[in-house]
């Protein structure tokens, strides 16, 4: 792969650095062949966007993770509502268009087009297998790394990325991955991976097998159970015939009885209408004595309404005299104590105007300390804020000082520069910086003036604060102390003022009270008697409640000697039938009725669970049939999925790829050793190991560079190298793996590409660096290699430098 032109509109990084909506560099122009291309500029400047783009991949692998290939969206990359990636490159001698449209207006949505040069005309381009490039972002991956090859591999060989992870941090899995695409295993891992589905499909298949087979074995189960329930004991057949048999003679002989009672219920029924007769004559006889005894006891009611109102009405008299004569002690008892707060009284009455006068001269003098109070919290706070401003002038002071102090620190440099009063003290930023500390000097010494007389005016309006509070002690005890006084005048003139308010009350007392006392004399030489018609009508009462005593009984005798004379005609009838026993049979020949019905349904009962017992017992024996069949066919399902594992297993990472890659592995350990020596000299080689040791001590696949030391005699993994050294070691490593891809694949790229890789080494390394580059491009027959570096001496070394400066 060779870029030939690159276009890009909408890039956050071209607009950031360069200003610019669109940026069109035409690398085939601007190159013109050249082997080594530096790509220069100040940071910032957009050039890791460039160098990003300039690959078919539909991805920028500094904004994509340590390897190049994690997460990316173009979203997160461009801003206009329309943006664009057009590539121009050639693989293989044929030219490829590479177009993607990145949309954010509306919906979210990209577009990614690959076109071929055929017939003197772009046309989309089209794999073997059918798959043409159609605007969709798969089908365009999909020809990408059909033409071009494998991200993973481009992006580890080809492309060095910013902050890429080095090939000693890949895990064992990645690592093996890559190698198996450098080695052209791609057909054999395609295998091992459709062996590994082939696998986990068969594990799929008896899965649900084994579910199918737990079931039928679950089913077989409750079928035993079933029929352990469903068994029927010897003989239980006969016994259930027994029973219903005497069942069914129970139930004749309740029949017979219930025939013969009804018999005699037909004898019962012709005294019905005897019986009924006299009991009616009885009924009568017991309505009419209830209805004499209601009209004697209306009267008598009466009667005895009468007396206890006249007993009620002299009550009520007697109620009312000693109501009214309790009334007239209870007045006399409270005009004395009326009487008796009369001096108490007078006194208040003459205190009222003093306390008033008093109360009067306490709100005044209260008055007068609260404001005293006012203007001493007032002065108060006016001598903190004065404090705060004292003290904020302090700090400014201060400040201000340190900073004239620096300034004349800085002033004095100028005679301790040594290019002070030579012809380079012009350029010399340094001295520059020390003038420019004299014009500032006068303005911080006019601040500093102007913030010490401020200092001092504050200090003083605090000195005059502090003799206003001085002349002003004890304002808020004094404030307390006479608010307490005038509380308790007030409380005082309250309490008098209520007093005197009786004065009226006590004068009206002391008229009345002789009035009071002649009132009581009346009450008490009165006696309340009972009147003559009272006693007259009390007497009437009484003799009316005799007469309705004797005649209650008179009429009491005559009915219970009727009574007694129907209930003997009703003893010398015979007994009536009693119709409890008529239900009792019916209800026993229900009862036999139901042990019949009982018999017979556990008779069919039995024997529906003898044929559902036969039933059982064959399903049973076609379930088992069923099962061997399925532990056959599971047997030779796991059979299959273990050759299917195995065999994937030989074709995968661990099988014949790790075989591969150990073959492989003396090679790629060369070609990294001869760039070592012929750019950094015989200090450090490497080997390669596929087998490691675990913490057993057993050995395990997996994947570590080690590098021998030639200087220090020791041994280590790359990883453990400093951060110069382990670049060094990984860039070589790589370039050798492109090296290998270069002579082993016909999808190899014809051009290379880092992005500042030579940030960890010192300037002697820098340029062995660069030499390994041309030693890599001569070696592996490259045409390019486009390279970022803000080191000169590397940039001035290379063939062509594009600035996008």
């Amino acid at each position: 792969m060779r870029p030939l032109s690159l276009t890009l509109t909408g890039f956050i990084g071209i607009r950031d650095g360069m200003n610019r909506e669109t940026l069109a560099l035409d690398f085939e122009r601007l190159t013109a062949g050249a082997q080594l291309v530096a790509i220069v500029g100040p940071n910032g400047r957009g050039k890791t966007t460039v160098l990003d783009n300039m690959t078919p991949y539909a991805t920028m692998p500094s904004k994509a993770g340590a390897d190049g290939l994690g997460s990316f969206s173009y979203y997160d990359e461009v801003y206009l509502p329309v943006n664009r990636k057009e590539l121009l490159w050639e693989m293989g001698g044929q030219r490829y268009r590479t177009q993607i449209i990145i949309r954010l207006n509306g919906k979210r949505r990209s577009e990614a087009y690959l076109h071929q040069f055929r017939a003197g005309a772009w046309q989309p381009a089209q794999l073997p297998d059918g798959t043409v490039s159609d605007g969709r972002m798969e089908s365009y991956q999909r020809c990408i790394e059909d033409i071009v090859g494998p991200a993973a591999t481009f992006f580890t060989t080809a492309f060095s990325a910013q902050n890429r992870r080095q090939l000693a941090h890949y895990r064992n899995a990645e690592i093996k991955t890559l190698l198996s695409d450098l080695l052209g295993l791609e057909r054999v891992r395609t295998k091992g991976l459709q062996a590994a589905e082939t696998a986990k499909l068969l594990r799929g298949g008896l899965s649900g097998l084994q579910q199918e087979r737990r079931l039928l074995q679950q089913q077989i189960d409750d079928h035993h159970a079933l029929s352990r329930q469903l068994a029927v004991p010897d003989g239980a057949l006969d016994t259930l015939q027994c029973h219903r048999k005497a069942a069914l003679a129970e139930l004749d002989e309740a029949k017979n009885a219930l025939a013969t009672l009804k018999a005699e219920q037909a004898v019962a029924a012709t005294y019905v209408n005897q019986r009924q007769q006299l009991n009616q004559t009885l009924q009568n006889l017991r309505d009419r004595m209830q209805t004499r005894n209601q009209q004697i006891d209306e009267r008598e009611h009466d009667l005895i309404a009468a007396g206890q109102a006249i007993i009620q009405q002299i009550l009520q008299r007697r109620h009312e005299h000693a109501q009214e004569f309790q009334a007239a002690v209870s007045r006399h008892a409270n005009l004395r104590l009326l009487n008796a707060d009369h001096r108490r009284v007078t006194r208040a009455v003459h205190r009222l105007p003093i306390l008033t006068r008093l109360q009067e001269y306490r709100s005044n003098h209260a008055a007068t300390c609260r404001q005293s109070h006012d203007r001493y919290m007032q002065a108060t706070s006016e001598r903190a804020l004065a404090q705060q401003k004292i003290d904020g002038f302090n700090r400014e002071i201060g400040e201000t000082v340190c900073q004239i102090r620096t300034l004349h620190q800085r002033l004095s440099l100028t005679s301790l520069v040594p290019c002070a009063g030579t012809a380079l003290q012009g350029q010399c930023q340094l001295l520059e910086h020390a003038r420019s500390a004299r014009p500032i000097i006068p303005q911080h010494e006019q601040s500093l003036r102007r913030l010490e007389h401020a200092q001092r005016h504050q200090t003083e309006v605090l000195s005059q604060l502090d003799a206003q509070i001085a002349a002003m002690p004890d304002t808020a005890e004094r404030l307390a102390r006479a608010l307490r006084r005038l509380d308790r005048t007030r409380e005082r003139r309250s309490t008098n003022q209520q007093v005197a308010a009786r004065a009226s009350e006590i004068e009206q007392t002391r008229d009345s009270i002789d009035d009071v006392i002649r009132r009581i004399h009346l009450l008490a030489q009165a006696v309340d008697h009972e009147t003559d018609a009272e006693k007259q009508e009390k007497a009437r009462v009484d003799k009316d409640l005799t007469a309705i005593a004797a005649e209650r009984a008179q009429i009491a005798h005559g009915i219970r000697i009727e009574r007694e004379h129907i209930e003997q005609q009703l003893s010398a009838l015979p007994l009536p039938f009693d119709p409890i026993r008529l239900a009792q049979t019916d209800q026993e020949i229900v009862h036999c009725a139901g042990r019949l019905a009982e018999c017979e349904t556990q008779l069919h009962e039995a024997i529906g669970r003898q044929h559902r017992l036969t039933e059982i017992q064959r399903q049973l024996l076609a379930h088992q049939q069923t099962l061997a069949l399925l532990d056959a066919r599971i047997a030779h399902i796991e059979e299959q999925t273990a050759i299917w594992s195995l065999f994937a297993t030989c074709m995968g990472n661990d099988g014949v790829i790790a075989l591969a890659i150990d073959d492989a592995g003396p090679v790629l350990s060369m070609l990294t050793n001869d760039l070592l020596m012929a750019c950094y000299g015989p200090r450090f080689t490497v080997s390669i190991r596929t087998l490691l040791e675990s913490g057993k001590g057993q050995s395990r696949e997996g994947f570590d560079v080690i590098v021998h030391d030639a200087n220090t005699g020791f041994a280590k993994s790359a990883s453990k190298m400093s951060g110069g050294e382990r670049v060094w070691i990984n860039e070589c490593l790589t370039r050798a793996m492109a090296l290998y891809l270069a002579e082993s694949n016909c999808r190899r790229s014809e051009t290379l590409f880092s992005d500042e890789a030579d940030g960890a080494f010192d300037a002697e390394h820098k340029r062995m660096f660069l030499a390994m580059k041309r030693q890599v491009m001569q070696l592996g027959g490259y045409q390019q290699e486009f390279f970022i570096s803000h080191t000169p001496e590397l940039c001035d070394l290379a063939d062509v430098t594009l600035n996008l400066g």
